[in-house]
């Protein structure tokens, strides 16, 4: 049986079975999934073994490969934004690319969206100030710390929050492995 890995297209032939066993990536088999009834039942395994739930059509995807492609699409969504926006980072600083973050969250919060960011705490130490997240808690912005260093659990501050996620109003959603900064 067919299975996905990797990013590029493979053929195994195994002797025993002389069957031709085809190795795609998921994005591959998604990009490709109209053009062969194979190829958009891989995809749906694929992604089902991947997020443990079944492929739901009528949904996008877009790769998008740096902070180059993927910033402008953040703040665009961020500015469309109508009722939610929850922003997950395990590093954001507090530097001229943090700034225009910080003011697209700030004025969606003043426009009435309920804006949530949660930072990890070892990720942004020294990265991100005081005033950088006091100046978004007093705009309305719901800013959470992960995981501080507390008295009572001298070793808890391990525990980090490497998740990198924006959602917007529940239709929009960015999982990446860039910071901000």
């Amino acid at each position: 049986m067919p299975f996905a890995v990797g990013s590029a297209i493979r053929e195994f032939t195994y002797p025993k079975r002389a069957r031709k066993f085809v190795v795609v990536s998921a994005a591959q088999a998604w990009e490709e999934q109209d053009r062969s009834p194979f190829v958009r039942e891989l995809a749906g395994q694929a992604f089902a073994r991947a997020s443990g739930a079944p492929l739901v059509l009528g949904n996008r995807v877009r790769l998008l490969r740096d902070a180059g492609e993927n910033y402008p699409r953040w703040l665009e969504s961020i500015a469309s934004a109508q009722r939610t926006i929850h922003f997950e980072n395990y590093i954001v600083y507090d530097d001229s690319t943090g700034q225009l973050f910080a003011d697209a969250l700030i004025e969606r919060a003043r426009h009435g969206v309920q804006v949530r960011l949660i930072y990890d705490w070892l990720g942004c130490l020294g990265k991100g100030s005081r005033r950088y997240w006091r100046r978004l808690r007093e705009a309305g912005v719901d800013v959470r710390c992960f995981n501080p260093p507390r008295l009572d659990s001298p070793f808890g501050w391990m525990s980090r929050d490497h998740r990198k996620m924006i959602s917007v109003d529940g239709e929009t959603a960015f999982v990446m492995g860039l910071c901000v900064g």
